[in-house]
């Protein structure tokens, strides 16, 4: 499911993660002055470890990608499908 969200106060980096129930989901969070961008992108890593620790997906899988392209102006979160991945 696609959604695009802008946060509000009291809305937090971690909340926005928690948003994402299902592989494939994804995530557009209105950011114009790219100010949050560097912050969901170390969320998203601390995740992607956190995950690897819970040997939810492998060593060298993602579980979130953090895309500041996708969307003018928004910085998109995506639940990775690993099962669609393919390795080169």
């Amino acid at each position: 499911m696609v959604r695009t969200i802008e946060m509000k106060e009291g809305d937090t980096i971690v909340g926005l993660f928690k948003k994402l129930k299902k592989p494939g989901d994804i995530l557009h969070v209105k950011d114009e002055i790219r100010r949050k961008a560097r912050s969901i992108s170390q969320e998203a890593t601390r995740q992607n470890k956190y995950a690897r620790m819970l040997n939810e997906i492998s060593q060298h899988e993602l579980k979130y990608s953090v895309i500041v392209t996708e969307k003018e102006g928004y910085t998109t979160i995506r639940y990775v499908d690993n099962t669609k991945v393919e390795s080169v």
